[in-house]
């Protein structure tokens, strides 16, 4: 994140299902992790949720495969 310019007062999306070191990384550069809920099916972010929570105050998303299951 240091390389793509992100840092104190930026929001980075995260998923709820993930390990905490996700959030830990988004923290330890200075931004918010702001977490989107998953989908109950593929226990992962969908494109209308995370475009819900989008604004364009975040500069990135993480998109994670969880449980075997690809994301979006």
């Amino acid at each position: 994140m240091i390389a793509l310019q992100i840092g104190l007062g930026d929001e980075v999306i995260i998923p709820t299902m993930t390990i905490i070191s996700c959030a830990q990384a988004v923290v330890h550069v200075g931004a918010t992790p702001v977490v989107v809920d998953c989908d109950a099916d593929t226990w992962n972010m969908t494109a209308e949720r995370l475009r819900l929570q989008s604004h364009h105050g975040q500069k990135q998303s993480w998109q994670f495969i969880s449980m075997g299951c690809p994301s979006i």
